[in-house]
């Protein structure tokens, strides 16, 4: 059964798995080449200085604040549950 409500919602997104692991490395790749990418293909229009900034700041900002975030509660919420005396995380039944 899965959780509802505020506390659900927050597990979902930052409680770690090996598959949100994956995406956030995905994620990160796919950032960095779009920046690059985006930066190559519009340089002539934004001149020689100007630069692309969304993409990188995904890369550089968001993404590994969000890791740093979701690694946090991950940690925190394996303590509680081992010192609750809760079995380890099972993978939920497809």
């Amino acid at each position: 059964m899965r959780p509802s409500g505020i506390a659900g919602g927050t597990e979902r997104w930052l409680l770690l798995t090996w598959r949100k692991l994956l995406f956030f490395a995905l994620a990160w790749v796919a950032a960095v080449l779009l920046h690059n990418l985006t930066y190559a293909l519009l340089q002539e229009w934004l001149g020689e200085g100007g630069d692309e900034p969304i993409f990188f700041l995904l890369a550089v900002v968001v993404l590994p604040g969000w890791l740093v975030v979701a690694l946090v509660y991950s940690a925190i919420h394996q303590i509680k549950r081992r010192m609750a005396g809760g079995a380890p995380d099972e993978p939920p039944a497809s």
